[in-house]
């Protein structure tokens, strides 16, 4: 399996999915405002960076958010460094 590293940033996001299921990225800015503080633009682009790794899958309508590994996956190193 690929090794994925994931900087604490997309790590809050995976594991918002994680504990929760299925969001939409609505859902998770509001829920990571209230969790972290993020503006929504802020998670939006977190989310952009997970799907582009592939670590999220965008399901259309609306914009929801699947993980796409189960926490504590085989690749998994841990937060990279920013």
């Amino acid at each position: 399996m690929t090794e994925m590293k994931l900087f604490d940033s997309e790590r809050k996001v995976m594991e918002c999915l994680w504990d929760q299921g299925d969001l939409s990225a609505k859902e998770l800015a509001e829920q990571l405002e209230l969790s972290v503080g993020w503006s929504k633009p802020t998670t939006y682009t977190v989310i952009r960076k997970c799907v582009a790794k592939g670590a999220i899958l965008r399901i259309e309508p609306g914009f929801l958010c699947r993980a796409l590994f189960t926490h504590g996956f085989p690749g998994d190193q841990g937060p990279a460094e920013a």
